[in-house]
């Protein structure tokens, strides 16, 4: 009853390496493509930036601010 027991979770466990070995492999190419979003964002922010700037100095001008 043991040996079923362990045999099964020699099983599951096999089966479960094999999985993380592919969820790495998967993931490995998605650090490139987060560096390239990461750019984006960094590029975007400054546009947005600017954008609130003039938003500000727009809500002055109209005494919102």
């Amino acid at each position: 009853m043991i040996i079923v027991a362990l045999r099964k979770a020699g099983t599951h466990l096999k089966e479960l390496a094999g999985g993380l070995q592919k969820i790495a492999k998967d993931t490995k190419p998605l650090n490139e493509k987060v560096t390239t979003i990461n750019g984006a964002l960094e590029q975007l922010l400054g546009g947005l930036s600017s954008v609130d700037g003039h938003l500000v100095s727009i809500a002055k001008v109209l005494k919102l601010a």
